[in-house]
């Protein structure tokens, strides 16, 4: 099923001039993270601003539906609220999105630890912010974040999709340390 290609590795390893379909398998909370609406809802606060940044490097929305039946594999586990096909021209795109990201969340971070404010989040989000900028002193964030996203988010259940999953957002909490730190030094 491809599910592999979604790591690192498996990314570095296609030609960097290869077009990208990234399949994004969407769940929605019955009430967003934020506070502020549903799952649905906040889904299409993100939409509003990743779209732009999508389009921008040459990508775009090939297709978005609901989800309606599982027709390969077992249905356990693998029901899913909507789906989005996601064009981008070549590997190297799509890794500079996900990079955009990261950077993002190193300068929030340490504008957050600078100014004590909790960044340009809606106020509902605080005592996240909160919480995330606590966890910054916390050794092994990473390995943290992995199982947290296998264990306590059931990524388990999932199976071999869930444990990618959950090793995506640990390579991605490892480029937020990395770059909080080398912005720390550049700073000081």
């Amino acid at each position: 099923m491809g599910v592999d290609l979604l790591n690192v590795r498996g990314l570095e390893a296609m030609e960097p001039g290869a077009p990208v379909v990234m399949v994004n398998l969407m769940r929605f909370r019955e009430r967003s993270l934020d506070g502020d609406g549903s799952g649905w809802d906040a889904y299409l606060r993100y939409s509003a601003l990743t779209v732009p940044m999508i389009k921008a490097r040459g990508g775009t929305l090939l297709w978005t539906g609901d989800a309606k039946a599982v027709a390969l594999g077992a249905e356990a586990g693998n029901q899913w609220d909507y789906l989005a096909l996601v064009y981008y021209p070549t590997v190297a795109a799509f890794i500079e999105k996900h990079n955009r990201y990261s950077n993002w969340e190193a300068r929030v971070a340490v504008e957050s630890a600078q100014t004590g404010g909790s960044g340009p989040q809606h106020a509902r989000v605080s005592l996240r912010r909160r919480l995330r900028r606590a966890s910054l002193f916390l050794p092994f964030r990473p390995l943290l974040r992995f199982l947290y996203v296998y264990f306590w988010q059931l990524g388990f259940l999932d199976g071999l999709p869930g444990y990618y999953f959950a090793r995506l957002h640990a390579v991605y909490e490892l480029l937020n340390v990395i770059k909080t730190y080398e912005l720390k030094i550049r700073k000081e």
